[in-house]
């Protein structure tokens, strides 16, 4: 009986391990971020939200909707039924009590959401033609990731072993990405253009050979996914055009993100007073050096990013949010 119970009690351990695995852990910090709303919410008023009641979510929404799209109270209930299977607890996110608030709240606010102006082909003529002549990597990034509608993510990890010229263009293997989330792979293929002078495959074969002349290996664009949105600005405000409108647009896409849909105007205005902060970031990223050092294991981006956190902190940012680490990397590509 005892070996029964032991071994029932290990199955549901591993359930909740693959119930973790089964998301991305960007994808699970932001249903963490949007639970942590949820808690706080709960604690003010009241109510347990661990596990919690199909009334407490109706009264949560509807809060939530005086200052929030409805897309946003949508997400926030699917944060919260997610949360709740990982931890082991059922939540009937159908109830009607949730869904028929729901549908109150879509006919009084509406649903629709406003249409982004299209970033056209004669803007992102502008935004190339901004670019000096020596920045042959923005250009290059530029270029591929639109005519690859490659997320950020994606772009800032392709490596030098994932792209392949041919006649026609160029093959680019993207081992893994939000649309991927089991990790099988995709081939984007982008073709050579007439006019070269907007040819994503003539500028990335023109930074590839002067990057990796002496070596073979490591990414190709060697940045953060956020610096890859400041390159865009940088350059559109070049232009002449609206570089916060261009941000947004993008967002909206596949350069878009979770940081990109809820914290570029922050980010963009330096605030960073809205979650966790850097000194907490610091505390945990320390346990996973000791654990590294302990175990004789190499973390080199852990340690850049602890450095980056520690320089945050010098500039008086130990209690921004972690999102200041765009700050940092400002510094890095020169953008300040």
């Amino acid at each position: 009986m005892n070996n029964l119970i032991n071994n029932v009690k290990s199955l549901e351990i591993e359930t909740l391990k693959n119930l973790k695995n089964s998301k991305a852990n960007n994808t699970l910090r932001a249903y963490q971020s949007d639970f942590r709303d949820f808690s706080a919410f709960c604690v003010k008023n009241g109510f347990s939200s661990l596990p919690t009641q199909p009334k407490v979510i109706a009264l949560y929404i509807t809060n939530l909707s005086k200052k929030s799209k409805f897309s946003t109270l949508k997400r926030r209930i699917a944060s919260i039924s997610v949360i709740h299977r990982i931890k082991g607890h059922y939540l009937d996110t159908k109830h009607p009590i949730i869904m028929e608030n729901l549908h109150g709240i879509k006919r009084t606010l509406g649903s629709r959401q406003k249409a982004k102006k299209p970033i056209l082909i004669n803007d992102l003529k502008l935004i190339i033609k901004a670019i000096d002549k020596e920045k042959i990597r923005d250009k290059a990034l530029i270029l591929t990731g639109f005519a690859g509608g490659f997320r950020r993510s994606e772009l800032v990890n392709i490596l030098h072993e994932d792209i392949e010229f041919v006649t026609e263009g160029i093959k680019i293997l993207i081992k893994r990405s939000k649309t991927d989330q089991s990790g099988e792979g995709t081939i984007k293929a982008i073709p050579y253009f007439d006019n070269q002078e907007f040819c994503p495959v003539t500028s990335l074969k023109i930074y590839v050979k002067e990057k990796f002349a002496t070596k073979n290996e490591g990414k190709v664009f060697d940045i953060s996914d956020k610096s890859v949105a400041l390159i865009i600005k940088r350059y559109a405000e070049k232009a002449g055009l609206d570089g916060n409108a261009v941000i947004e647009v993008i967002s909206q896409g596949a350069a878009g993100s979770w940081q990109m849909s809820n914290r570029y105007e922050t980010m963009l205005n330096d605030e960073f007073e809205h979650g966790f902060a850097v000194d907490w970031m610091r505390k945990d990223l320390k346990i996973c050096l000791d654990a590294g050092d302990s175990n004789g294991a190499s973390l080199p981006v852990t340690s850049l990013v602890d450095q980056f956190y520690k320089d945050i902190q010098k500039m008086g940012g130990g209690r921004w949010d972690t999102s200041s680490l765009f700050k940092r990397l400002r510094a890095i590509d020169g953008l300040t």
